[in-house]
């Protein structure tokens, strides 16, 4: 017999687009891929005073890839495929909305709003609408309205630099196709693969396959709009658009270019203060980084248990300056010198490497945590912190060269070094619950644990990663006693921690639309909450 659980959602969240998926252990990415998930949207007073696009003219849109198996002739099986072990992403040549392959979706002239939702595997899409000459559209027709979890305070118009979501991200947008009557729009996706942040290459646009970069076919839907007169919702949402939404007020400081420019958040206010401590730290790792054995004995040790290849993140906290490696060029697995946009060198020790290694994270509830998040990796990780929603308050650019990933730590005398404070991409200035850190970054959030204590995950989204050992837990106490709320680590893998808090684990395609079928919403579930 089988084991059951009841789990009961209060849903005391403001209004946002949420998701759920499978998350067993291990095998999260082999789930999630065979369509465990669905949509879950909540409502609530605030956002239906803003009258939005509603019912046919708001429209879920679960985007992710998938590999088919084909028979002898090449035609498909209707078979999964996933072919990767260990840490290494999954990337599909095909690009399902709504579990469907290169669908197309009717739509009036008008407004409309779409909830969109990355649900892939690995892939990060950047998304771009085209009209019938492959010119772009999204400036002026496209705006985003809102992120993983809430409404931005203000809309934001879609550029033509368009609309990235990483693995598990989240935006609500409203598209206005009234001057588009009888014409096709296809969205298409311009993000290489693996992500790293970069533009697309020069004479490159839109639309164009990739396939060195892994995006053979950018295609990713078809918007059909039927030639009619403007339907009653076409005026739709005309007044709202570029003003601000009712009730966003202050909310925390954030950090952009020179720093101190005042951000508001969203959706509500934000409620308690931000720590007077300094910035934190956690690190994403190299995916062939093998960490060196551990002493025995060690905290977390197991018998005969050989070290995982992983790009993971391993817990760790700051010590002494005299733990550093003292000999020329010398090496130490495990220990990283950090030097931060003060000018101070910190230095930091692993303990521990994998999730069900000891918890060394704590957090007290309803406070802030100030939680920093450095990618010392090649590529770009979406962190996913559970039980919390945050907001970027800095964006940091670090010379991560000196970094050594064979041996796991860094050189004397040659830390890890602060290059630039960067601007917050505006898209991410909302409530998120994934974040983004491309490589040689360091991305500092905060919010609060709220709502329910317990011990909680943080990971990286991408799947693979997850499942190889790209996560980790905190621990959410309602009474807990600690000082300031920060939390340090870096991204090599999974993170590192830093403060009086004690330690956590963190090693941190152009196809024919008709063949494929209408988006509608087939192949998803969903559930709307009040």
């Amino acid at each position: 017999m089988g084991d059951s659980q009841l789990s009961e959602y209060p849903n005391r969240q403001p209004a946002m687009t949420l998701w759920y998926h499978d998350h067993a252990m291990n095998i999260t990415s082999l789930n999630v891929f065979s369509g465990l998930v669905g949509m879950y949207l909540l409502r609530d007073e605030e956002e239906e005073k803003l009258k939005l696009p509603h019912g046919d003219h708001e429209v879920p849109l679960i985007v992710c890839d998938r590999n088919l198996a084909t028979d002898a002739k090449g035609a498909l099986t209707g078979q999964l495929l996933h072919k990767t072990t260990g840490t290494l992403p999954f990337l599909g040549p095909y690009t399902l909305v709504n579990g469907r392959i290169w669908p197309y979706l009717e739509v009036r002239p008008g407004w409309y709003r779409f909830r969109v939702l990355n649900a892939s595997n690995s892939r990060t899409y950047r998304l771009h609408l085209l009209d019938e000459n492959d010119n772009q559209v999204t400036a002026g027709a496209a705006w985003q309205i809102g992120t993983d979890s809430g409404l931005l305070g203000t809309p934001l118009a879609i550029t033509s630099d368009g609309l990235t979501l990483a693995p598990a991200e989240r935006a609500d947008v409203l598209v206005d196709f009234s001057a588009f009557r009888g014409k096709n729009l296809r969205m298409v996706n311009s993000a290489q693969a693996p992500f790293r942040g970069d533009p697309l290459p020069p004479g490159v646009e839109p639309g164009d396959p990739l396939p060195a970069d892994r995006l053979p076919e950018p295609d990713v839907m078809q918007f059909r709009v039927r030639d009619e007169l403007l339907s009653e919702l076409s005026h739709c949402c005309t007044t709202e658009v570029g003003a601000a939404r009712p009730g966003a007020r202050e909310g925390v400081q954030r950090r952009e270019g020179a720093r101190g420019r005042e951000h508001r958040p969203g959706h509500r206010d934000v409620r308690g203060r931000l720590p007077a401590a300094a910035d934190p730290l956690a690190v994403l790792l190299p995916a062939h980084h093998r960490p060196a054995p551990r002493r025995p004995g060690a905290a977390g040790a197991r018998a005969g248990r050989r070290p995982r290849r992983h790009a993971g993140a391993v817990g760790a906290g700051e010590v002494p300056a005299s733990a550093a490696p003292t000999a020329p060029g010398q090496v130490l697995d495990g220990i990283i010198q950090v030097t931060g946009p003060d000018g101070v060198t910190t230095t930091y020790q692993r303990l521990a490497r994998h999730f069900d290694d000891q918890l060394n994270w704590r957090a007290r509830m309803d406070e802030w945590e100030v939680w920093q998040i450095l990618n010392l990796s090649g590529i770009l990780h979406p962190i996913h912190i559970h039980l919390i929603r945050f907001q970027p308050l800095a964006i940091d650019a670090y010379d991560t060269g000196e970094f050594d990933a064979a041996l796991g730590g860094t050189a004397t005398g040659k830390p890890v070094a602060h290059t630039a404070s960067l601007p917050i991409d505006p898209s991410l200035t909302g409530w998120k619950d994934v974040m983004r850190v491309p490589p040689g970054t360091a991305v500092t959030v905060a919010g609060q644990f709220r709502g329910a204590a317990g011990r909680y995950m943080y990971h990286c989204h991408i799947l693979e990663h997850e499942d190889a050992g790209d996560d980790a837990a905190v621990r959410g106490d309602a009474g807990c006693c600690h000082g300031s709320r920060q939390r340090y680590g870096w991204w090599h893998g999974h993170g590192w921690r830093h403060g009086q808090h004690g330690n956590d684990q963190h090693y941190w395609h152009r196809k024919h639309h008709s063949a494929t079928g209408s988006a509608g919403t087939t192949g998803s579930t969903g559930a709307t909450a009040r």
